[in-house]
């Protein structure tokens, strides 16, 4: 990150998009896509990291948020690692206005929030799509969900230091 608030792991072939993407002084937002011409599957992905920000100390206020922003009503997967809880959840998406096989999505987005230091925590959201919808698409769930759970689980907040 710009602001060297957190470290991750970042998609081979991900690239970080500059106009989409923007640093504030305690907050900053994170874009990239990806393409594969390989498998025809599009990646793409926000992440939006807050610091100082007392809104990111409450963890139903922060799902409230996600929620919105990605048109969810359903509950979310919480699991607790060494330095932060991850809450995580997922749809699936279907184009009824594209006449084409691969008319669908999927989206896996939440909030990861740190156990070191208190208002601290970055949104994350993924989709993951068939880019040319007539032609040959490997896109499953279980391989897309993988992806985005090794990336969410590579985030290290970075120096931070545990508060008493």
């Amino acid at each position: 990150s710009k602001l060297k608030g957190f470290r991750m792991l970042f998609p081979e072939d991900g690239e970080y998009v500059p106009d989409l993407s923007s640093k504030g002084e305690n907050e900053e937002t994170i874009v990239f896509d990806s393409f594969n011409k390989k498998t025809n599957i599009q990646y793409d992905g926000q992440l939006d990291y807050h610091q100082e920000k007392s809104f990111a100390n409450d963890k139903d206020t922060m799902l409230d948020i996600v929620s919105g922003r990605n048109s969810y009503k359903g509950k979310y997967e919480e699991r607790e690692l060494s330095d932060k809880i991850v809450y995580s959840a997922q749809k699936k998406s279907s184009f009824d206005d594209v006449d084409e096989k691969n008319n669908f999505s999927y989206r896996f987005f939440g909030y990861v929030k740190s156990k070191k230091k208190e208002y601290l925590g970055i949104e994350y959201s993924f989709r993951f799509s068939c880019y040319k919808g007539k032609e040959v698409c490997s896109l499953k769930k279980e391989e897309a969900e993988k992806k985005v759970r090794k990336i969410i689980d590579s985030i290290t907040f970075l120096k931070v230091k545990k508060e008493k």
